[in-house]
């Protein structure tokens, strides 16, 4: 079952890029995707407001369906513990005909089509609710990362909308604590989406896969459905989380433009036009530290390319094959995505 909604949100014609990135981000398996949304809530010790305020709509509708109704409010998306609290408030109608506060945020954006998304972040020790982090653009087209509290800390669910044999998995993995702080990633080309905590691929799957703009969201409810939240808790619960960051292509910038605005930086040879994301010098929305020892390359062309041979790892695993992700590909580094 996935945390649906309705949106009509403006889909923005501007690229989502870095200066010192204008070459691409290039992820764990040499994609390089064209643009970025970095949200970084926690500054040090304190709760960053910053990206929460340019970056992404605090959501504030009613309804959803379920046994009981809810209703997203901007009061239970605040800070907590120095990060980003996301809240489901205590429910205590005997009636149960009073809507749950929830929380939800969705991107501006929803042309967002194929990326790596990721966000470090913690369930809360509550049973009685759903905490999602998905693609969405509609029911059919939806790609959900969730936890359910009611399951207990070592389970979640991967889901590529709608649900059936072959595109949803409840997984029970052995050591994990979603009560804990984890990355969490869904990485989504054309056929297919892989599922990951801690750079460790989980899921992989390729059926029901969209092939359309989206908007990503996070968000914290429950709706009292014993098949699915169950709920809805008797105390706060709140997820806490502390970053969400996304590399990605959309269908407001393309592949041509994309290789015009590398080349006018200086190209990919230029070595500060290329950040590699998976690097442990990455520093979001700065690049690369090390990449002014890097080798310089010539200019970005779309006359030549190169074949990616890749190897299995133990960590990072490689991608599953995915011929589609042809025929852009670049000589001096990386497939593009």
């Amino acid at each position: 079952m996935s945390c649906l909604l309705s949106l009509s949100l403006l889909s923005l014609a501007i690229p989502t890029v870095y200066s010192a990135c204008e070459c691409g981000y290039i992820d764990s398996f040499n994609r390089a995707w064209r643009e970025t949304i970095e949200s970084e809530f926690t500054a040090t010790t304190n709760f960053n407001a910053a990206p929460l305020n340019s970056q992404w709509s605090v959501q504030t509708w009613s309804g959803g369906g379920g046994p009981i109704p809810r209703i997203h409010t901007a009061e239970n998306v605040m800070p907590y513990n120095g990060a980003l609290g996301m809240k489901v408030s205590a429910y205590s109608d005997p009636s149960r005909t009073q809507p749950i506060r929830v929380s939800e945020i969705a991107t501006f954006r929803n042309d967002i089509l194929f990326g790596s998304f990721r966000s470090v972040y913690a369930a809360p020790d509550v049973p009685g609710i759903c905490v999602g982090f998905f693609t969405y653009t509609s029911g059919t087209a939806e790609l959900d990362v969730e936890i359910l509290t009611a399951d207990g800390p070592a389970t979640i669910w991967y889901t590529a909308q709608p649900p059936s044999d072959g595109s949803s998995f409840k997984k029970v993995i052995s050591g994990l604590n979603n009560r804990a702080f984890h990355e969490h990633r869904i990485d989504w080309v054309s056929g297919t989406s892989e599922f990951f905590i801690d750079k460790v691929r989980q899921q992989t799957i390729v059926k029901n896969v969209p092939n359309v703009g989206a908007t990503v969201l996070f968000n914290a409810w429950s709706n009292g459905d014993p098949q699915w939240s169950g709920g809805p808790p008797t105390q706060d619960a709140i997820a806490t989380v502390r970053n969400i960051r996304m590399y990605f292509n959309s269908t407001s910038f393309s592949h041509d433009a994309f290789i015009n605005r590398c080349n006018a930086a200086g190209g990919s040879g230029k070595a500060s036009t290329v950040c590699r994301v998976d690097a442990a010098d990455y520093v979001p929305g700065k690049g690369n530290s090390a990449a002014a020892t890097t080798t310089t390359k010539p200019p970005v062309t779309t006359t030549t390319t190169k074949t990616i041979t890749t190897t299995k790892t133990a960590t990072p695993p490689q991608p599953t094959s995915n011929p589609s992700l042809g025929p852009c590909n670049d000589a001096n580094f990386g497939a593009w995505a």
